[in-house]
């Protein structure tokens, strides 16, 4: 018995370890971008709105910070997952920003409001709504100038100190 739990405890942290941290072969346009389009449909489009384990326990203490029924703006929100789940426990209005309209139809399959655009071009921030919050797990490692984009959002907020964030250590 003491076997089998080991064995699936292993496997569990084996598949999130995977998540974490295996990226796709590399495709490169002709101006040097990473086109990650391959991964996303496996990883992203397959599997509708889903978390894994780490990233429910950044959902949890997500929602340690963030009061109920709190204006949240999701910049980068995929498949919807972290805007429904705030949505479900918190009762939070949420808008859910991201380039991929492919898997805005997730989110909006979720009856999540969202917004198609490149969050490369700063000009999209004046067009967001003043809010409670704004998220951005996963993001700014793909910024060009995150300081700039930081900056932006900042203005988008009325609670700045308690903004939610989410980047590796690299």
């Amino acid at each position: 018995k003491t076997l089998e739990i080991i064995k699936t405890f292993l496997v569990k942290i084996k598949g999130d370890w995977k998540q974490m941290v295996v990226y796709p072969a590399c495709e490169y346009g002709e101006d040097f971008s990473v086109n990650y389009d391959k991964h996303l449909k496996k990883q992203r489009y397959s599997r509708g709105a889903f978390f894994s384990s780490w990233q429910k326990q950044r959902a949890d203490l997500t929602l340690g910070i963030i009061e109920r029924g709190a204006s949240v703006v999701d910049i980068g929100c995929g498949n919807g997952a972290m805007l429904n789940y705030l949505e479900e426990h918190s009762g939070v209005r949420g808008l859910g920003v991201d380039i991929d309209p492919a898997i805005l139809k997730i989110a909006q399959s979720l009856g999540i409001d969202t917004v198609s655009v490149d969050v490369n071009n700063f000009n999209f921030i004046n067009s967001l709504p003043l809010v409670d919050y704004i998220t951005a797990f996963e993001l700014i490692e793909h910024m060009p100038v995150p300081e700039t984009f930081v900056a932006n959002i900042l203005k988008k907020t009325k609670k700045v100190s308690k903004n939610v964030k989410n980047e590796p250590t690299v």
